[in-house]
C-alpha cells in the first residue's frame, strides 16, 4: 500500500512562518494523527499537501507522484482527498446530489459508489432524498466524509472531523474512520484537537508546535509520554 511523504514542506503568510520544515511519512494503509494545540500548523499542513495553499519549499510526494504545485483538481485525479474542517456540505442538495458531486469526474459506475458509501454510512442511505440543510452536525460530518469516499481515493485527509460533535458520535465516526483504514487499506492522514480520541485509533501521529514538528512517533510511544501530552496535547 502507497503511503504520503513529506519532506521539508514550508509555508509562510507574509512574515509569519505558518509551516516550519514539516517533515513525516503516512504510511500506507494506515491512520497517522496530526496533533498540536490551535495555530500549530494542522489546517495549513492539510491544504498545503493538496494545493490550496503554495508550499514556498518542500514536497509532498504519493509514491512516485510529485504533488507539490499541482492544481487541486490534479491532486484528486491523483487519488487524494481532502475533507476541510467545517462540514462543507451543500445545504440546499440533497445527499444524494452532494454524493453525486464526489464522484463526477470518476469512469467507474455511480450505483457502485453510492452502495459503497450507503454501507459505510447507512444514516446516509436513509437521508439521500433529504436536502443536507435538515440533517444534523453528525449527519453533515458523515456526507462530507462521504462525498470524498465517491472519488474513490487511495489517501483521505480530513481536518477536525469530530468538531462540535456530540462524544457519542464522535466514537462512531472514529470507529467508521478506523474500519476504512484496516479493512480498505485507505490511508488516513488526521488532523485532530481531540488528541485522545485521535491517538485510539491511529497507527502513528506527529506532533506540531508554531508549525515544526516536535515527535513524530507510533500512536502508542506518544500517547504514553506523560510529559509531551501535558505540554503539547492538554491530556
Amino acid at each position: 500500500m502507497t503511503g504520503i511523504e513529506v519532506n521539508d514542506l514550508s509555508v509562510h503568510y507574509g512574515p509569519i512562518v505558518a509551516l516550519g520544515g514539516v517533515s513525516f511519512v503516512a504510511e500506507g494503509g494506515a491512520t497517522t494523527a496530526v496533533l498540536g494545540a490551535n495555530g500549530a500548523g494542522k489546517t495549513t499542513l492539510l491544504r498545503a499537501m493538496t494545493g490550496l495553499v503554495p508550499a514556498d519549499s518542500g514536497s509532498v510526494r504519493f509514491g512516485d507522484t510529485e504533488l507539490t504545485h499541482r492544481r487541486v483538481e490534479d491532486v484528486v485525479r491523483c487519488g487524494v482527498a481532502h475533507v476541510p474542517e467545517g462540514r462543507g456540505v451543500i445545504e440546499e442538495l440533497t445527499v444524494e446530489e452532494n454524493l453525486r458531486l464526489g464522484g463526477l469526474w470518476r469512469r467507474r459506475s455511480e450505483r457502485d459508489s453510492f452502495a459503497e458509501v450507503f454501507e459505510l454510512f447507512p444514516v446516509l442511505r436513509s437521508r439521500r432524498n433529504q436536502h443536507a440543510a435538515t440533517l444534523s452536525g453528525g449527519e453533515r460530518q458523515t456526507l462530507a466524509i462521504g462525498r470524498a469516499l465517491m472519488a474513490k481515493p487511495k489517501v483521505l485527509l480530513l481536518d477536525e472531523p469530530s468538531l462540535g460533535l456530540a462524544p457519542i458520535v464522535t466514537r462512531q465516526l472514529m470507529a467508521r474512520l478506523a474500519s476504512l483504514s484496516r479493512d480498505e487499506g485507505l490511508t488516513v492522514v488526521l488532523v485532530e484537537q481531540n488528541a485522545r480520541t485521535a491517538l485510539s485509533i491511529a497507527s502513528r501521529a506527529v506532533v506540531l508546535n508554531l508549525g515544526r514538528v516536535v515527535v513524530a512517533d507510533s500512536a502508542e510511544v506518544i500517547a504514553a509520554d506523560a510529559q509531551l501530552r501535558h505540554h503539547y496535547l492538554g491530556f
